[in-house]
């Protein structure tokens, strides 16, 4: 099951970090070649992080688990973030539930959701959803284009969110 070390191939990463990759990748599925989320979660860079399901979702081919492949794929993208633009657009893509290039009220209501957990109740996100639609869908069309996601997001702190050492 999976890929073995020998197949693995990157343009980002060196022949020691894939085979870091690999080990790690290794101990998370627990040698069968599957990981699932929740061994995901194990990873300290990751623990507790909401959007971890989100960015499982977008890797997963949808048998539930990551392989060592798409494991690496991971690692690579969030590797590949230099810019803040880079991290916007991977910030994007993860609130972007349906990737059709707009992130709506329920998009965002889903995001908020995972993000604040329990301790918020849906009329309070409704609340901030309806302000953040008000105050940064510019064109009014109640969709969040890239352009006011930037112009939203801007006010947060995305590298400490989107980085992670796990190589």
């Amino acid at each position: 099951m999976g890929s073995g070390y020998s197949q693995l191939k990157s343009q980002h990463l060196t022949q020691e970090q894939l085979q870091r990759v690999h080990q790690k990748f290794k101990r998370l599925s627990g040698g069968d070649g599957r990981a699932s989320v929740e061994d995901i979660m194990l990873l300290p860079e990751l623990a507790g992080n909401p959007l971890v399901p989100r960015m499982f979702e977008l890797l997963d081919d949808g048998d539930g688990f990551l392989t060592l492949q798409e494991f690496l794929k991971a690692i690579e993208w969030f590797g590949t973030i230099k810019t803040a633009d880079d991290m916007y657009r991977l910030a994007f893509t993860l609130y972007d539930l349906n990737q059709d290039g707009c992130i709506s009220a329920q998009e965002l209501f889903s995001m908020l959701q995972q993000i604040v957990g329990e301790g918020v109740t849906d009329q309070q996100l409704e609340r901030v959803v309806q302000a953040t639609m008000l105050q940064y869908d510019a064109d009014g069309d109640w969709c969040i284009d890239f352009q006011e996601f930037v112009a939203l997001m801007s006010r947060v702190d995305l590298y400490s969110k989107f980085t992670f050492k796990v190589c």
